[in-house]
């Protein structure tokens, strides 16, 4: 793992778990759950294999586990992003946008990003965004 992997890790378990813990969310980094009435809200965090960026994924499983496509009878708490059909990449305006963190430059003119910057980012889209985007699942299942 590069060092501004482990520094980017460090900065999302420093700034957004506490923002998941407060929203309801349990699981360890970098899968995370949240259950509402029968609902299981999702959220995944996926770096790039060659490094330098993520997705804060996001899904859901209704009661029913409609839109999970494989092993539906998993308990909530081992419920992962890649098991649903439905999902949103945090920070993309559109479900077919795929918006990317990133925290990796390059180049000698090329400023070290702001990992608490990046961070705090994720965490005001989760409570806007995610939020949002959870509860619109919950009332379409």
């Amino acid at each position: 793992m590069s060092d501004s992997r482990a520094l980017m890790d460090a900065e999302l378990k420093r700034v957004v778990i506490p923002v998941l813990r407060e929203l309801g969310f349990k699981g360890t980094y970098p899968h995370f759950y949240r259950e509402r009435r029968g609902h299981v809200d999702l959220l995944s965090f996926q770096f790039r294999l060659s490094g330098g960026s993520f997705v804060a994924e996001l899904s859901f499983a209704d009661q029913e586990r409609s839109n999970i496509y494989f092993d539906k009878t998993v308990s909530a708490s081992k419920l992962r992003v890649v098991q649903a059909s439905k999902r949103l990449r945090l920070g993309s305006a559109l479900p077919e946008n795929d918006h990317w963190f990133s925290f990796e430059t390059s180049g000698w003119l090329s400023r070290s990003p702001s990992y608490e910057k990046i961070a705090r980012s994720v965490a005001a889209l989760l409570m806007a965004q995610g939020d949002q985007w959870w509860r619109s699942q919950e009332s379409v299942s």
